[in-house]
């Protein structure tokens, strides 16, 4: 009994020691070669990251600037005629707005009250009507976007 207690005591050593010994970092982390070597190697790093740096920041200066190439020139031309669409729209509006107001005020001067005078109604539901015509009619929809724009992004 003594000679496996003093077994399982040296193995639970051995395994602790060599637990202990082992190296805290992967080899590849520990640096290699000399100073000169290990400072060529992180000047040369930090070249390349300038290098992508400063395209980084080209392909963001053209992207938020000014249109840069042909494929946004066209991408640019839809968003504008989608733009002019979407205010003509609300031009519209605008408009139809002011010809129910008028529908609206004909109907009180005919004397519009709840139960009698149904030709005021009828005034009243026209507007109504050529409102919601208008509001339905040329209404701008989103462009679709091309797969070649889709996969841009």
């Amino acid at each position: 009994m003594k000679f496996q207690s003093t077994l399982a005591f040296t193995v639970c050593a051995f395994a602790l020691g060599a637990a202990f010994a082992a190296p805290s970092t992967p080899l590849a982390a520990v640096p290699q070669g000399t100073p000169l070597e290990r400072l060529e190697a992180v000047e040369k790093r930090l070249v390349e990251l300038e290098t992508e740096l400063a395209a980084l920041k080209k392909s963001k200066t053209g992207a938020s600037g000014a249109v840069a190439k042909g494929g946004d020139d066209v991408q640019q031309k839809q968003v504008e005629e989608q733009l002019q669409s979407v205010l003509d729209y609300l031009a519209a509006q605008a408009e139809a707005a002011k010809r129910l107001d008028a529908k609206l005020e004909e109907s009180r001067t005919k004397g519009f009250t709840f139960g009698i005078n149904p030709e005021s109604r009828e005034v009243m539901l026209s507007g109504f009507d050529d409102f919601t015509t208008s509001i339905q009619t040329d209404v701008p929809t989103a462009a679709k976007v091309s797969s070649a724009t889709a996969a841009k992004r």
